[in-house]
C-alpha cells in the first residue's frame, strides 16, 4: 500500500487517466478492503468495494479538494466536459457539470 501510495506523492492534480485512477484509488483504498475478515475470501470483491468507497469520497470532496489545491478527478473523463475542472464549481447544476458528474458515479460503478 504504501508503494503504490508514493507513487502519487506530490502529485496532485496529475491523475490524467482512469487507469491511473484506479491504480490511485487501488493503493489507498482497494488493498484496505483484504484487511476485512468477510472480503477476505474474495479479493475482487475487496477491491472493488474500496475502490466504489474511496471513488465515492473523491467524488464528494470534489470542492473541498479544488480549494485545498489537490485534484483526484481524472482528466481522461472532465476533459469531456469542460476545459478547466474548475468550471464545475462556476455552474453546479449546467449541463457539462451534471453530466460529468453522472460520468464519475457511473465510473465508481466499473469495478
Amino acid at each position: 500500500m504504501g508503494n503504490g501510495m508514493a507513487g502519487f506523492v506530490g502529485k496532485t492534480g496529475s491523475i490524467d487517466t482512469i487507469n491511473n485512477y484506479n491504480l490511485y484509488c487501488h493503493c489507498v483504498a482497494g488493498l484496505v478492503g483484504y484487511e476485512d475478515k468477510n472480503l477476505y475470501l474474495n479479493k475482487d470483491l475487496s477491491n472493488s468495494m474500496g475502490l466504489f468507497l474511496q471513488k465515492t469520497n473523491i467524488i464528494r470532496d470534489y470542492f473541498e479538494d479544488l480549494q485545498a489545491g489537490r485534484t483526484w478527478w481524472p482528466k481522461e473523463i472532465w476533459i469531456n466536459y469542460a476545459s478547466d475542472l474548475s468550471q464545475f464549481h462556476q455552474d453546479p447544476t449546467g449541463q457539462q457539470s451534471l453530466e460529468c458528474l453522472n460520468h464519475m458515479v457511473m465510473d465508481s460503478f466499473s469495478n
